[in-house]
C-alpha cells in the first residue's frame, strides 16, 4: 500500500479520489457505480462503521438501539458508547454492514471507535468480556461476508485475539516525535504482522518519516474528514 485517503463527505464525482490504493468513505454518501469506478482504477474501497459508538446522526441505528444498554454519552461527539456484548446490538451492526456497505459492493469495512474498549471501559472484568464479544462479532461478520476485508482503528489491546482476522490497523493520531517512547514501542510490537496505516493532522515531516521508516503507510490529513482532502 503506497497511499490511502479518508473522506466522509458526499462523493459527487470520484476524480479527487483517483490514484489512492485505498479509500475510507461514508457508505451513505457514495453510490455503487462510484464504488465500481474507483475499483476499476485499482482502489480498494472501505465503508465506515462506528462499532462501539452509536452517533445520533445515524438515525436508523439510533432508533433500533432504543432501550438497549448505553454505557455513557459523549456530548462532544453526540454519540453513545454501546455494549458490544449485546448480541442484539451486534445484529444491528451486521445489518448495517449488509445494507449500507456490502450492498454497494465495497471491498471492506472500516471498524471505527474500537479503541473505546481500552479508553472508556474501566472495569477490567467488563473490559475483558467486551474484548471477547468484539472478537465474536468479527467472527459473525466473517460468516456473513467471508471475503470482506476489515480495517480496525486503533484498539491495540484487542489485537492479540483479533489481528489474524484483520486486513490492517489504522493508527489514528500517529505521533512521530514520540516514536521512541515506551508506550509507542509496545504498540509497534503489538501491530507486528499486521498492515498498518497511520494518520496525523500535523504536516511536520517527523510523522511521515517515522511511519514510513517502520514500513507503515502514512497520511497527513486534517481531522475534519467531512472536508475534501487537499490535492
Amino acid at each position: 500500500m503506497r497511499n490511502f485517503q479518508i473522506y466522509y463527505g458526499p462523493v459527487e464525482e470520484t476524480s479527487f479520489l483517483a490514484g489512492y490504493d485505498l479509500v475510507i468513505l461514508e457508505p451513505r454518501h457514495v453510490t455503487s457505480e462510484q464504488v465500481r469506478a474507483l475499483q476499476a482504477a485499482g482502489t480498494l474501497v472501505f465503508g465506515y462503521l462506528s462499532v462501539l459508538e452509536t452517533p445520533m446522526w445515524n438515525e436508523v441505528r439510533y432508533v433500533l438501539t432504543e432501550g438497549m444498554r448505553k454505557l455513557r454519552f459523549f456530548p462532544e461527539w453526540g454519540s453513545y458508547l454501546m455494549d458490544i456484548r449485546d448480541v442484539g446490538y451486534q445484529g444491528i451492526l451486521l445489518q448495517e454492514v449488509l445494507e449500507e456497505i456490502l450492498v454497494r459492493g465495497m471491498d471492506g469495512v472500516f471498524l471505527d471507535t474500537v479503541g473505546d474498549l481500552e479508553e472508556y471501559v474501566e472495569e477490567e472484568a467488563e473490559r475483558e468480556e467486551m474484548f471477547r464479544a468484539y472478537r465474536d462479532f468479527l467472527q459473525r461478520l466473517h460468516t456473513l461476508a467471508p471475503g470482506v476485508r476489515l480495517l480496525q482503528n486503533r484498539g491495540f489491546d484487542t489485537l492479540p485475539s483479533v489481528k489474524n482476522a484483520l486486513f490492517g490497523v489504522l493508527w489514528e493520531d500517529w505521533r512521530g516525535e514520540l516514536c521512541e517512547h515506551e508506550w509507542v514501542q509496545t504498540r509497534v510490537r503489538m501491530v507486528d504482522g499486521v498492515r498498518v496505516f497511520t494518520v496525523t493532522a500535523s504536516g511536520d515531516p517527523v510523522h511521515e518519516e517515522t511511519s514510513r521508516g517502520l514500513g507503515f503507510t502514512h497520511l497527513t490529513r486534517e481531522t475534519d474528514y467531512l472536508k475534501k482532502p487537499s490535492p
